[in-house]
């Protein structure tokens, strides 16, 4: 055993990690899928280390005793086996990128820690704690401190520095429950189950401090924590109690002392959590808050601490009474958009959590503010968590019950992956929770909670998971990226690495460590590593693991998902160098297929403008590929998305003129060589040849010559062709070489062409109208402006006279009248616009005219006459004779250019005729007829000769639209509305529509239709009988301008029952009206009775029988109900009883069907519900017996509707008493606030009088006055207000000032203006109240002190003597 030990003595620690040759791509081949061997000893090749201290040299330190009194053996040195002996945990869930936890056992730690638990009874492990050294404390309360080589550095015991202890108990203080370490890693805290807490220095493992009764005896120690003042911590015992110590040093004595800052009785303190700002910020402000979480049962509480304690805010986290809750801290990095832009701070984020429930709160901590406290997120989880903990930022540690790891994002709440760590044995402190060392005296809530407590087994240090073990320590961690690069690469999966690597990139990629410094730092690291990977990737795929050549498809499909990854990645990371460099040339040294499947996925990337330029070599051949593959427009639409300057120009050139790719070619010569006129000069030559054979041109000419005109727009515009724009500097060459073109008076390239100006000839004979439209976008641009015009550039003029004599002046021009005339429509519109800048002669406007106004013409009308119009705004036709011009107007229909003529003459009628001859115009006539009418512009005479206009159009008014003529004649011609309306008797139905719009009130309001109108609308009454019988109802109950009897024979002849019987209402016949509906509703009884008879009664017509005969039953009932309490009460019954009879009669017979039936059921049920509020119950029931149907006598076959009747009387008796009970209620309610207002004392505002402002105490010579204080606080003399003496009869109860109609105002006005300011004297009198003025004075001083407390404790008022009952 002993030459065992001492080999093992040798074993140093050594980081582990990926090696650098993991990393080379280089090596990919050689690695492949290859693992190292499991049984490969580590050990042959770590080097020797001396002077290992052992664990006797370490307890035998200072003044300890001796191993014996301690129960303790000798025991050897064990050393640690580092990150060589790692043990990796299940994942449950598969990380994107391989898996991405690593769980390794401290081996050295696990070693000692059984060695002392065995030889030396230091006990079984009960709480972790991690900084610059690793603690352990035991169920003996012995804590081992650890170093970062995992060597025992001390044993930590309170019994070695208890000198009053005369003999040492083991474990008298029960076991460590809990630990803590400073942020600079020199002291420690220890909690023991027995209510114990120990100081420690961990530099010379010295016990600093015992504090043995900081908290009531019999609890244990949960929680002990640092905060970010050495000289406060904070703990928490079984009793729920959290306690505040305050660490203090005099003369080298160490004190204490311990203040409880929440009892247990409010609720147990379950866990809590400093704020520990020193983290990122080593020098604190003093007068900061120091913060603290405090989790309780049902809710978590953040205190502030320091400088002065006070509770902040309070969140509920509820949950199942059988988990524990958790918190932790992290910071993040925040911008308040509030306080503008670039304010960033660094606020924390606190995560709670509890049962299934995570929430994040951020809290911002202003420095001269409050803090303020921002709820995030908060989500759910399937599971219970039993521990949570911070790993950075972006990423939480979870642990659930059944001691599953899982690794959450924070951003989205997903599970990134799941480790199970069910082999670790991990260590729960149930048994402090349960306070089982002092007796069990905790209660329930905290039993139950404490199950799964492993406050002090899960750990967080420098981003690392530590979590104790029955017998060892285990470390959960991140894989740095490096290492899960290498790793997939070494298992072969080069794709999932591949997008490892772009989502580092991107910084996607969820849960990352290893990496740091700026954006830019990060993303150049991470892109040389893609890189790598990447060409080896494509270099294995390309050259050794691809499929066999004779499956081609299979081959391309290959071929295709490796030209994917490589255009992906290297677009990415943009390294575009390296795909058109090692990358292309790989592929197209492979073989023609992978160099064909390279270009066409170069293509989608340019034609999605994502490549602009590329190696002149790649677009050599890719130019080549598509040429040879005859795909021209694809390879085109690729060149226009492509720099030029990388392109071979020669080659693009020869191809585009051989296959008409003229937008390519424009482009390569416009932006490679800075050409703009070579391709307008060849084009037109082509289009010239073409048109000079005298025949129609073909499709590819027809192609040519529009893009031309394009083109001229796009350079004359300074805008690239076919998109895009021309650089800045090269739009005057742009604009000169067009112009130069287009004004070339000679053909050069053709001596054998004699025509002037060929080019724009050649344009103009092309297209005129199109070629005119380009030059008109072009005269809008500020190139012919005098003060900006560029040498080279024409001006308007010089172009329109070069249009002129090639179309004009010519004596032998081929321009065709149409052609000439769209020359004239552009002179006109252009001459308006650019007066100043184009002269024409007079005898070429007269030209113009004469053209633009011939009527057999085949230019567009509408243009010609707006060209007119313009023509005639900007002045230049006033010198034309206006008869002339009218008459010319006229003859070409020219309606708009006549209206403008008439204006001027202020014929409006003649206008009006303008509107009514113009088809596509006509509608507007209504709106310009009503502004004539309303408008204050038009004289009196103006509006008569409109309105005889109306009149006489009126049939064309009509048949524009019928609506809008109705709502005119309304509004403006009402007096002509008879006149109008017979002028369409001939033609009933187009009268009906009139008058539909003259009465609906869709159109028109109720009151725009009122007056004597009464003819009118008993033709509209009778035309509805015609057209549409089920409105004349609607309409005669909704307007009453018409005569009754006369409304009536119309109806009556028309058999209109519903309005017929409504008239008769109307003129009092209430029994001819109840006569002729229930005759009505007898007739439909009977024809649904007989065909129920005759046929079956399923199917659409019967229920519409159905439908009518209960809209007739209705109607009928609501006649009753509306007239029941106008006639007698013979008569009332009458009515009733004979619309039950008619309704019974579907009983006899009992032939009845279902339907019927139902429909019986129904309206007998409506009937007597009805009937109910007008004939009495037993008048009702007497009825039901004597009906033939019943003459049975037995009760079974009256009892529904006795049952019914019942039940509605019942109900209303219910409602009755409710209501008489509510009033009751309402009124005793009412007297009893009345009778409190006026049992109430009155306090006064004021010891003045409101009317003299004499003060209450004085007194008027001769006078009796007395002091009437009213409800409102207005305090008055009796004299002030006219009364004298003890007689106040005739006092109102209302106040004078607050009551301008009060009696007493009048009196006290005029009183007080003619009384003189007396001069005071003592009263010997006050008021009713039977007070002193003294007294009185004394009560109002009191009375305003208590109104200053109002604000506290309520409305509170001086009550003075009770009023007496007049008010006062």
């Amino acid at each position: 055993i002993q030459l065992a030990v001492d080999k093992r003595s040798q074993i140093t620690l050594m980081a582990a990690g990926p090696s650098k040759a993991a990393y080379e791509i280089a090596s990919i081949f050689q690695m492949g899928s290859h693992t190292p061997d499991e049984n490969y000893d580590f050990e042959a090749d770590i080097p020797h280390l001396e002077g290992v201290p052992k664990l006797e040299d370490i307890l035998n330190e200072g003044t300890a005793p001796s191993l014996d009194e301690l129960g303790l053996q000798d025991v050897a040195s064990v050393t640690a086996a580092g990150d060589y002996s790692i043990t990796t945990g299940k994942s449950g869930a598969s990380a994107e990128g391989g898996s991405i936890l690593q769980q390794t056992m401290l081996k050295g730690i696990a070693n000692q820690l059984a060695q002392a638990s065995t030889r030396h009874e230091t006990g079984l492990p009960t709480a972790l704690t991690v900084g610059d050294v690793c603690a352990v404390g035991t169920s003996h309360g012995l804590v081992l401190v650890f170093d970062a080589k995992e060597q025992l550095k001390g044993v930590l015991s309170p019994y070695l520095d208890n000198k009053s202890s005369s003999s040492l108990d083991v474990g008298r203080y029960g076991g460590i429950s809990t630990l803590d370490m400073s942020l600079d890693g020199t002291r420690l805290l220890c909690g023991h189950g027995r209510g114990l807490i120990t100081h420690w220095d961990l530099t010379t493992n010295k016990c600093l401090r015992i504090i043995d009764n900081a908290h009531p005896p019999g609890f244990a120690v949960l929680s002990v924590k640092f905060t970010d003042d050495p000289g406060i911590i904070l703990f928490s015992n079984s009793g729920g109690n959290l306690f505040l110590v305050r660490l203090s040093r005099t003369l080298g004595l160490r004190s204490w002392q311990s203040d409880c800052i929440f009892s247990g009785s409010h609720g147990e303190a379950l866990t809590f959590e400093p704020l520990l700002m020193s983290k990122i910020q080593p020098t604190l402000n003093p007068k900061a808050r120091s913060i603290v979480a405090v989790a309780t049962v049902t809710q978590i509480l953040i205190l502030a601490i320091s400088p002065t304690l006070e509770g902040l805010t309070a969140i509920q986290l509820k949950s199942k009474p059988d988990c524990l809750p958790l918190l932790a801290w992290q910071f993040v990095i925040a911008q308040h958009k509030k306080e503008g832009k670039g304010n960033v701070t660094v606020d924390p984020v606190l995560a709670m959590a509890r049962g299934n429930l995570i929430r994040y709160v951020q809290v911002s901590l202003p420095e001269n503010d409050e803090p303020k406290f921002n709820p995030l997120r908060k989500f759910e989880v399937p599971y219970t968590i039993a521990a949570l903990q911070w790993i950075n930022t972006q990423t939480v540690f979870v642990m659930d019950t059944t001691e599953r790891i899982h690794l959450i994002n924070v951003k989205d709440d997903t599970d990134i992956e799941v480790l199970d760590l069910k082999q670790v044995e991990l260590v729960y402190g149930s048994r402090f929770f349960k306070s089982l060392e002092t007796g069990g005296n905790v209660s329930k809530a905290l039993i139950m909670a404490g199950e799964h407590a492993c406050y002090n087994s899960v750990v967080l240090s420098e981003n690392k998971l530590f979590l104790l073990g029955l017998k060892a320590v285990h470390v959960v961690s991140i894989k740095p990226w490096k290492e899960r690069l290498g790793r997939l690469v070494r298992e072969g999966k080069l794709t999932e690495a591949l997008q490892l690597g772009m989502e580092l990139f991107d910084g996607t990629a969820k849960a990352v460590v290893g990496i740091s410094g700026s954006a830019k730092k990060r993303k150049e690291l991470v892109s040389e590593q893609l890189m790598d990977i990447l060409q080896g990737f494509v270099d294995m795929k390309l050259m050794m693991d691809k499929p066999e050549r004779g499956n081609q498809k299979l081959l391309t499909e290959h071929y295709k998902s490796v030209a994917y990854w490589s255009f992906l990645c290297c677009f990415k990371v943009k390294r575009i160098d390296l795909l058109f460099g090692n990358i292309y040339d790989t592929f197209s040294g492979e073989d023609e297929c992978s160099k064909a499947v390279f270009l066409e996925s170069l293509c989608d990337y340019v034609q999605d403008g994502k490549v602009k330029s590329i190696r002149t070599a790649v677009a050599k051949d890719f130019v080549e590929y598509y040429a040879r593959r005859g795909e021209y427009e694809k390879l085109e639409n690729c060149i226009l998305r492509l720099d030029p300057t990388c392109l071979d120009i020669h080659q693009v050139v020869e191809i585009c003129w051989s296959h008409q790719l003229y937008d390519a070619m424009t482009y390569v010569y416009n932006r490679g060589l800075n050409d703009y006129a070579t391709p307008l000069l060849e084009l037109l030559l082509q289009l010239r040849a073409a048109l000079k054979k005298g025949k129609p041109i073909s499709d590819d000419y027809q192609k040519i010559g529009y893009k031309l005109f394009l083109y001229i727009r796009c350079c004359v515009a300074g805008m690239a062709y076919p998109t895009g724009n021309v650089p800045q500097n090269m739009i005057p060459l742009a604009k000169t070489s067009v112009y130069e073109i287009l004004l070339a008076s000679t053909n050069c390239h053709n001596p054998a062409d004699k025509a002037s100006y060929p080019h724009m000839r050649t344009l103009l004979e092309f297209d005129t109208r199109e070629f005119l439209n380009v030059l008109s976008l072009a005269f809008e641009e500020s190139d012919f402006d005098s003060s900006t015009r560029l040498p080279g550039i024409p001006t308007r003029q010089e172009l329109v006279d070069v249009l002129l004599k090639v179309m004009v002046h010519e004596e032998q021009h081929t321009f065709s009248p149409s052609q000439v005339g769209s020359l004239f429509t552009f002179l006109a519109r252009q001459g308006s616009k650019h007066k100043d800048s184009i002269r024409v002669d007079e005898h070429v406007y007269d030209q113009v005219l004469e053209y633009i106004t011939r009527a057999d013409e085949e230019i567009i009308n509408e243009e010609r006459q707006q060209a007119l119009i313009e023509l005639w705004h900007s002045g230049v036709l006033q010198k034309f004779d206006e008869e002339r011009l009218l008459i010319m107007a006229h003859g070409a229909k020219f309606y708009r250019l006549c209206e403008l003529l008439y204006e001027k003459r202020q014929q409006f009628v003649k206008v009006l005729s303008c509107y009514l001859e113009d088809t596509s115009r006509r509608p507007q006539a209504f709106t310009f007829i009503h502004c004539v009418m309303t408008d204050e512009q038009y004289t009196e005479a103006d509006r008569e000769e409109v309105a005889k206009a109306v009149v006489e159009n009126f049939q064309l008014l009509i048949s524009t639209n019928i609506k809008e003529t109705a709502r005119l004649i309304v509004l403006d011609f009402p007096l002509e509305l008879e006149e109008l309306c017979d002028t369409l008797q001939a033609n009933e139905e187009v009268q009906y529509q009139f008058l539909l719009g003259i009465f609906d009130p869709r159109y028109l309001s109720k009151q725009e239709i009122q007056g004597p109108y009464f003819h009118v609308a008993e033709r509209y009454i009778e035309l509805l009988c015609k057209f549409e019988r089920d409105s004349v109802y609607s309409f005669l109950k909704s307007y009453d301008n018409y005569r009754l009897e006369e409304a009536l024979d119309i109806c009556a002849k028309a058999m209109i029952v519903d309005a017929t019987a409504f008239l008769l209402e109307r003129t009092g016949d209430i029994i001819g009206a109840f006569k002729l509906i229930r005759e009505e509703l007898k007739v439909k009884l009977d024809d649904i009775k007989n065909k129920c008879s005759q046929e079956a009664t399923s199917g659409q017509d019967f229920a519409q029988r159905v439908e009518k005969v209960q809209a007739v039953l209705q109607n009928l009932i609501q006649f009753c109900q509306r007239n029941s309490g106008k006639v007698e009460e013979r008569n009332k019954q009458t009515m009733w009883f004979s619309v039950f009879d008619l309704v019974q009669g579907l009983q006899h017979g009992r032939t009845v069907n279902e339907q019927l039936s139902e429909m019986y059921k129904k309206s007998v049920s409506d009937v007597l519900e009805s009937m109910l509020g007008y004939i009495s119950l037993q008048d009702i029931l007497l009825k039901i017996m004597q009906d033939p149907a019943h003459e049975s006598g037995h009760f079974k076959d009256i009892k529904p509707y006795v049952m019914e009747m019942l039940d509605n009387y019942n109900y209303e008796e219910t409602l009755l008493k409710t209501t008489n009970h509510i009033m009751i209620h309402d009124v005793k309610e009412l007297l009893t606030n009345l009778y409190s207002q006026a049992q109430r004392g009155i306090s006064p505002k004021t010891t003045q009088c409101s009317v003299c402002s004499r003060s209450s105490n004085s007194l008027v010579e001769g006078i009796q006055d007395r002091i009437i204080i009213f409800s409102c606080g207005h305090l008055f003399h009796t004299s002030c207000i006219g009364y004298d003496g003890d007689d106040l009869t005739g006092v109102g109860a209302s106040c004078s000032i607050c009551d301008k109609t009060s009696s007493t105002v009048a009196r006290s006005k005029q009183h007080a203006f003619h009384q003189q300011a007396p001069k005071s004297e003592p009263a010997k009198k006050v008021s009713d109240c039977n007070l002193s003025s003294t007294q009185l004075s004394n009560l109002l001083r009191f009375n305003q002190s208590y109104r200053s407390a109002d604000s506290y404790s309520g409305n509170m008022e001086l009550r003075l003597a009770p009023p007496s009952t007049n008010g006062r």
